[in-house]
């Protein structure tokens, strides 16, 4: 009787995204860190085409990846958005490289009962710490006053539906400008998962 390997363990592309799914599921990382950690991972590796999910994650040069990934999406995202991508993608090479390491000792700050960190949660996009709404606004570059970012107390939460069942909440200044707006607006455009139009379109680029 032969034993299926565990994709988990692959080491690749595919293995780090069957481990993301792990992570987010189990508690390792909060759900939805782990689904910003997958897209970040789909954005910067879809580059090298259509076999990207068989990459060797444990002898991937990620500064590299990273450098060609920032000129071949130029174009598509600002510099902001791809620190954001870059910052994940490293944060998820860690931790499945730690994972492949011991997996019975693998451990996350999340797991351990604390709050993501901001290598958890890469700069500059993500909650994070006590102040959610506060640090969500801090980082999509919305701040006001000298030296530092809105105090909580002038935040104002707004509900958003953003699907059946699902209600989305922005904690924005009473002030907000227009331009900050606009900001913010391209800051969760470049959040989403691409079609599968665009994946070609990036396909095609990247062969």
């Amino acid at each position: 009787m032969t034993t299926e390997p565990d994709p988990q363990m692959s080491g690749t592309a595919e293995g780090l995204i069957v481990f993301l799914d792990w992570a987010g599921r189990t508690g390792q990382l909060g759900s939805n860190t782990a689904a910003a950690y997958k897209t970040a991972v789909t954005q910067v590796l879809e580059i090298d085409g259509e076999a990207w999910t068989a990459t060797n994650i444990q002898g991937l040069d990620v500064e590299h990846q990273l450098d060609r990934f920032a000129r071949l999406r130029a174009n598509r995202y600002n510099p902001t958005s791809l620190r954001t991508y870059g910052n994940r993608f490293r944060a998820a090479v860690a931790h499945y490289r730690n994972y492949l390491e011991d997996p019975t000792t693998f451990r996350t700050n999340q797991s351990k009962g604390t709050r993501a960190k901001d290598s958890e949660r890469p700069q500059p996009s993500g909650p994070g710490g006590a102040s959610k709404g506060n640090e969500r606004a801090r980082r999509a570059g919305v701040s006001s006053g000298v030296g530092g970012a809105t105090e909580a107390a002038d935040l104002v939460q707004y509900p958003f539906p953003l699907r059946t069942q699902v209600m989305a909440y922005l904690s924005l200044p009473r002030d907000l400008r227009r331009s900050e707006a606009q900001r913010i607006a391209a800051f969760v455009a470049s959040l989403a998962i691409d079609s599968e139009s665009d994946l070609g379109a990036g396909q095609q680029e990247g062969s």
